[in-house]
């Protein structure tokens, strides 16, 4: 490519790197920039409210970006509010873009509550078809022909490459669930977000704690059809965002106030701490670390590097303490850490195993951490869970 896009949201005026003057309260922003970091343009879309940049992505014409509005028919936003408080609430906004970044169209959905888009990361279905997941309280009205489960819940819609509506649906139980961020892979849509609901709805994975915020990820089929569902649980509050795959399996970051228990291995450092967790392919959780100061720390980014090293990003409140070293700038500041598991080998795949005498030699791939192979051999007697009856290739 030519270079990054990126998207947010803006309330300054003309000036800087800021080239078109407000628009409302806050303005959708967009901003290409070369490899080197320079910009090349910018523009700036909204209504007299509150415009937010959630995500984009590249079309065969230009760029499909999805926002949360809370504007008026008016400036750019050309169709009125959905909900019932006359705009105090916000509905999706898409807008499409031509390459230099001009607006060709934009469409509104939405109903008569909250319809928003938290971290959006739009999934291309097939030609001129695209996904979009999103939180809704809304019920039947406007474009929401679903009904609710309970509180809020997951809304995931389909539109064409026009913005023409072409499914929705719903996912959720009696309590709250937030959706969060999607995953794109091998024809499966992952969503990942958070819930406070029991078996109920059409969730039928069980809760942790009688009042906590668990991790729930589902599982969509190319027609948006539920085929799968895992609860990550801990004890308190949490929100975890599926990353990119790694090793046959799946990486979650984000945050947790949760002492140790369920699924969580270690306990809380301050208000909030940073927390990965890495699954198999059935999203069971094999590892997982904890890692923060004593204020809030939020984990927003997650990526594993050519050298095979995780790097995580976020904001961090927190002054040194805890596995944080660095000193605070202000009140709030970016954090970065780099790192690799304590135990690789806890969490390889075991490939085979076989008799040696009264030893036995069983051989792990290790995880993308480290290359190569590792042996490890136990007497028989000391192995944690008894004997082995059979020993054959796994």
């Amino acid at each position: 490519g030519d270079g990054f896009i990126l998207v947010g949201q803006s309330d300054g005026t003309v000036g800087g790197d800021q080239s078109n003057p407000s628009k409302g309260l806050l303005d959708v922003w967009i901003l290409k920039i070369d490899k080197q970091g320079n910009k090349i343009w910018d523009r700036r879309y909204g209504g007299s409210g509150n415009d937010l940049g959630r995500g984009i992505i590249q079309t065969p014409d230009g760029y499909m970006l999805t926002a949360n509005t809370s504007s008026p028919a008016d400036g750019d936003v050309s169709e009125p509010s959905r909900d019932d408080l006359s705009g105090l609430q916000y509905d999706l906004w898409v807008l499409l873009l031509d390459k230099d970044g001009h607006l060709v169209r934009e469409k509104r959905y939405g109903g008569n509550g909250f319809d928003y888009v938290n971290i959006s990361i739009i999934s291309i279905i097939e030609i001129n078809k695209y996904q979009i997941n999103l939180t809704t309280d809304s019920s039947l009205s406007g474009d929401i022909t679903t009904s609710t489960f309970g509180g809020t819940d997951y809304l995931v819609l389909t539109i064409d490459n026009e913005l023409n509506l072409i499914t929705q649906h719903r996912y959720g139980g009696a309590g709250n669930e937030l959706a969060n961020k999607t995953l794109p892979q091998n024809g499966v849509t992952y969503i990942s977000g958070s819930s406070w609901s029991g078996i109920s709805g059409n969730k039928i994975t069980t809760a942790g704690a009688p009042i906590s915020e668990d991790i729930w990820i589902i599982q969509l089929d190319a027609s948006n059809n539920k085929i799968g569902e895992k609860n990550i649980r801990a004890n308190k509050e949490n929100e975890l965002r599926v990353s990119d795959g790694w090793n046959n399996g799946y990486r979650f970051f984000g945050l947790s106030s949760s002492d140790a228990g369920y699924d969580k291995t270690e306990g809380c450092r301050g208000d909030y701490d940073y927390w990965l967790v890495l699954t198999d392919a059935q999203m069971n959780p094999i590892w997982d670390k904890t890692l923060g100061g004593q204020g809030r720390d939020w984990a927003q980014a997650a990526v594993m590097l050519p050298d095979n090293s995780i790097v995580i990003a976020g904001r961090s409140y927190s002054p040194p303490s805890g596995d944080k070293q660095a000193p605070l700038i202000g009140d709030e500041d970016y954090w970065v850490i780099k790192l690799r598991p304590e135990n690789p080998m806890a969490i390889g795949l075991p490939i085979q195993a076989a008799q040696a005498g009264r030893k036995v030699r069983v051989k792990w791939t290790l995880p993308p951490y480290a290359a190569g192979t590792c042996i490890i051999e136990r007497e028989l007697g000391e192995m944690p869970r008894g004997h082995f009856t059979q020993i054959g290739e796994l």
